[in-house]
């Protein structure tokens, strides 16, 4: 969504001025600025939610879980492929043979 608000500074002669246009995505139309109030409200409550950011921490806690616990699955079976005379050669064991 693109933004339209105004702002204008004066130093001595020169005038500056920002513009910023909020756009619905579905629609490509600017976003009233008598609208722009609540949507202001409930993209500020979606940054602030402390249930949303705990949620996510929740989840990069869990997956950092499974990460471990399939990096020590993969050394498991390497060494069982090892134990049965099998070599497992990875990109990084190739290329300082050469």
């Amino acid at each position: 969504q693109n933004l339209l608000l105004s702002q204008t500074h004066t130093t001595n002669t020169t005038v500056l001025e920002d513009k910023f246009i909020i756009r619905n995505r579905a629609t490509g139309r600017a976003v009233d600025n008598d609208d722009l109030d609540d949507l202001a409200r409930v993209i500020l409550a979606a940054a602030k939610d402390p249930l949303n950011a705990h949620s996510l921490k929740g989840q990069i806690e869990s997956l950092e879980i499974e990460n471990l616990a399939l990096a020590e699955r993969v050394l498991m079976l390497q060494n069982h492929l090892e134990d049965r005379q099998i070599k497992i050669v990875t990109d990084k064991d190739d290329k300082g043979k050469e």
